[in-house]
């Protein structure tokens, strides 16, 4: 045993030094290379920042160059004399602080003229480079310092027909520009020529200084047109990095001392060295410290042991004299260490698939508010075509909730559309994204809607198609507008063709009035000619009061306007249509108080007299009317049909107890020339005279009718005064 202490001794602390100075040493390195490699990357990336900014700068400046250049050359297109053209280039020159003068020089004659000065500032020696910029032919002088403004300047020639036009113009812009831009330390910008002279830098007194190309230690590529370059200059290496300007061929240059951009490396190498020495010193005493304790008893493992089945991992620290004490340590030390990380990774499972079930269930809420709360009707189905699922817009539009439908087929499909669906279907399953689909679906209480629908399938996360998401919009009610609106529209052009054609109709028939009365006073009284004289009259009669009622249809205004009284107007005419109208009965349901209107009183007499007639012969086996009076107030949104004027309105209703109207029939019963007894019975223009004095006197009618049950017509005109009915109703 004497024996193996000193070699276990020395065997444990070279060991330990192995272990634990080792691996520090390879890490120390290995991360000391990898922090130097980043902290260069990342200062390369800060200078391609800066270079790519400065290039951004320089294309955004030469933009500003070449549109001075063109509005010289735009400006000697539209000049017609000398002098004129010197006093708007003087002007623009004025007002353009990036040009300095303007040179035009004749190609065959090589006069020059200097605008703003008569001499020549600065062309000799200056050499130019071809360029093509923004589609035009430029040539483009190398910079040199203005002697008006102290800035770099260069010169834009540009062939123009005979003659050369040159604009002495500086970079005060591009340089105010790279001095503003913010740079760390000693970092340093600028924009070289092809060779290297600086046009503009962020310290103005290396301007037009050359860059000697054997100061460029390393150069390597970082991108398609930037280089990253290693740079020596008094004694001190510099990192860069360079771009290329397009067109010109110029360099935007960014750069930054070496030492200064590896700054933290060389902190961390102190750091690690200093680190390295304490952990040396460290391990040293603890391999001292551990080899030198004596063994501690079995009790102490026993008590280790039991630590360990009570979930107490940390083995407290037990002295050992024997190898096979050691091994039994160690042995219980890896059993504990492996118990605690496998207990750490149920723990860190748990709470990573808690922490994934949150998340799950969070979108998976989150969905169903997005869908429950979408204003438009959603239903998902699988791939047989089974409800998924339906939002609460579904149900309230079609009727049927999830619970009825989960499983199931929607039967809402309508028979003559349900091929034309699956096609869709099939488009839809095989990847097509349908949109803005029009058709019509059932409700659930047997509405037939007109419905616009959009669809696309829905995948798995294997990208395989697992069914079919569909939005649908009720647009019923938009349909039923816009079928108004073009009925609107066609009443109006109906009016306008029938107020043509009856005017120039009424003057045929005053022709043929006048020529037949002449005939009349030119025949003797006994002339057998009279009597079809007399036949033309009549005719003449006849066709000048179907004339009147497409007017009547058709005029834009009122005859003669007073106010009126319609319970009097009513109290007139009924008792005249009833005379000899067997099985006919009348009911007056007259207000006792009643608004006057303004109106003229025969086309208001025309109203009741067409209503009354239209109300007979709805009856044929006779029946009851009932004519109504009553003052309304109209309020905002009366009617959702139209728009109507809110305010008071005096209402006549005419009800009778005939054979009623279909939705077809009530579809065009106010156009011209439509009757459902043939135009040998009706002209078909009664009512549609009513609904063109009602509308000339700004009022409306309502109709309510349905096949077998009667109609009531109410016209609504505007009130104007109370009126006090002497006789009642």
């Amino acid at each position: 045993m004497r024996i193996l202490r000193p070699r276990l001794k020395t065997t444990l602390i070279i060991s330990f030094l192995l272990m634990g100075v080792l691996p520090l040493l390879i890490l120390g390195g290995y991360s000391l290379k990898k922090t130097a490699g980043f902290v260069r990357e990342e200062a390369e990336r800060e200078l391609f920042r800066i270079a790519e900014n400065l290039v951004f700068f320089t294309h955004d400046t030469l933009d500003d160059l070449l549109a001075s250049l063109s509005l010289i050359v735009d400006l000697t297109s539209e000049s017609q004399s000398l002098e004129d053209y010197k006093k708007r280039v003087s002007y623009i020159l004025t007002h353009h602080r990036d040009m300095e003068g303007v040179v035009i020089e004749d190609t065959e004659s090589g006069r020059i003229l200097y605008v703003p000065w008569e001499r020549s500032f600065g062309r000799e020696g200056i050499y130019f480079r071809r360029v093509w910029l923004k589609g035009r032919d430029v040539w483009i002088s190398r910079p040199f310092i203005s002697t008006l403004t102290q800035e770099t300047a260069m010169i834009m020639t540009v062939p123009f027909m005979d003659i050369k036009i040159s604009v002495y113009l500086n970079l005060m812009q591009l340089q105010e520009v790279i001095s503003k831009i913010q740079l760390q330390g000693s970092t340093q910008c600028m924009v070289t020529t092809l060779d290297n002279t600086i046009v503009v830098h962020s310290h103005r007194k290396e301007v037009l200084s050359k860059i000697q190309s054997e100061d460029f230690v390393d150069m390597w590529q970082i991108q398609q047109d930037a280089r990253g370059f290693l740079y020596k200059k008094d004694n001190v290496l510099w990192l860069g990095v360079e771009r290329e300007v397009r067109p010109l061929g110029w360099k935007a240059m960014a750069l930054i001392p070496l030492k200064e951009a590896l700054g933290l490396t060389y902190y961390l190498a102190k750091v690690s060295m200093a680190g390295l020495a304490l952990s040396l010193i460290i391990a040293m005493g603890l391999a001292l410290l551990l080899v030198t304790r004596i063994v501690r008893p079995f009790t102490s493992i026993m008590d280790a042991m039991r630590r360990v089945s009570s979930g107490q991992y940390e083995i407290p620290q037990i002295p050992y004299g024997y190898k096979e004490i050691g091994e039994l340590v160690r042995d219980l030390e890896v059993m504990a260490n492996l118990l605690r990380e496998r207990e750490q990774a149920i723990r860190d499972d748990q709470q990573r698939y808690m922490l994934l079930y949150e998340e799950y269930r969070s979108k998976l809420e989150l969905y169903h508010t997005l869908l429950d709360t979408a204003p438009d009707p959603i239903v998902i189905y699988d791939e047989e075509g089974n409800v998924q699922y339906v939002n609460h817009s579904f149900e309230n539009t079609f009727g049927w909730g999830f619970e009825e439908l989960k499983g199931k087929r929607v039967p809402y499909v309508p028979e003559e559309e349900r091929e034309h669906t699956l096609d869709t279907i099939r488009r839809v399953l095989n990847g097509e994204v349908v949109k803005n689909f029009q058709g019509r679906r059932f409700s659930k209480d047997g509405r037939l809607l007109d419905i616009e629908l959009s669809s696309s399938a829905y995948r798995d996360h294997q990208g395989r198609i697992k069914g079919i998401l569909v939005i649908l919009r009720d647009v019923t009610e938009q349909k039923r507008l816009e079928a108004q609106f073009f009925a609107a529209q066609k009443m109006e052009s109906i009016g306008t063709l029938a107020g043509g054609i009856a005017h120039n109709f009424n003057n045929i028939l005053m022709g043929i009035q006048g020529n037949a009365y002449l005939i009349s006073m030119n025949l003797p009284p006994t002339s057998p000619v009279q009597e079809k004289v007399a036949t033309i009259q009549e005719l003449v009669k006849r066709g000048a009061r179907l004339t009147s009622l497409l007017l009547g249809f058709a005029r834009g205004g009122k005859y003669q306007v007073k106010l009126l009284n319609l319970n009097s107007i009513v109290k007139r005419i009924v008792p005249v249509f009833c005379e000899g109208k067997e099985g006919l009965q009348m009911k007056l349901e007259l207000a006792q108080e009643i608004s006057q209107i303004e109106g003229d009183e025969s086309q208001m007499e025309q109203i009741i007299l067409n209503l009354l007639q239209n109300a007979w012969e709805a009856m044929p086996s006779g029946g009851v009317i009932t004519v109504g009076t009553k003052d309304v107030e109209i309020e905002e949104g009366f009617s959702p049909d139209f728009t109507v004027k809110a305010g008071r309105y005096v209402c006549i209703s005419v009800a009778d107890t005939g054979i009623g109207m279909d939705e077809e029939v009530k579809r065009r019963i106010f156009e011209p020339f439509f009757t459902t007894k043939g135009l040998a019975v009706s002209t078909g223009l009664g009512l549609s005279a009513v609904y063109g004095i009602v509308k000339n006197h700004g009022g409306f009618i309502m109709v309510e009718s349905k096949k077998g049950e009667g109609s009531v017509f109410k016209v609504y005109i505007p009130g104007v005064l109370k009126a006090q009915d002497e006789k009642g109703s």
